[in-house]
């Protein structure tokens, strides 16, 4: 949660915002943000998409995620994961 933390904060100081503005921009409520930004909260995936799409951005390159291939995933299962 840290790196997300971090990640969000990079985001509004680039764009010199304070929290209610950054908020308003990503469809939050401003309460909301303040409890992800000081680590009261989890970041849901619903939330992560806002804030990437308030931006330009997939939530890949807004929170720096590499994506799986499908086949990586299926090799990693077993028949006790099935």
């Amino acid at each position: 949660m840290r790196e997300i933390r971090r990640k969000l904060m990079a985001v509004m100081k680039k764009h010199h915002m304070d929290i209610k503005e950054f908020a308003e921009k990503c469809g939050m409520e401003e309460g909301r943000m303040e409890r992800l930004l000081h680590g009261r909260g989890r970041l849901t995936m619903l939330e992560a998409g806002q804030i990437a799409e308030a931006f330009g951005q997939t939530v890949e390159e807004a929170f720096d995620i590499e994506p799986v291939s499908y086949t990586h995933l299926r090799a990693h299962e077993t028949s006790l994961h099935l």
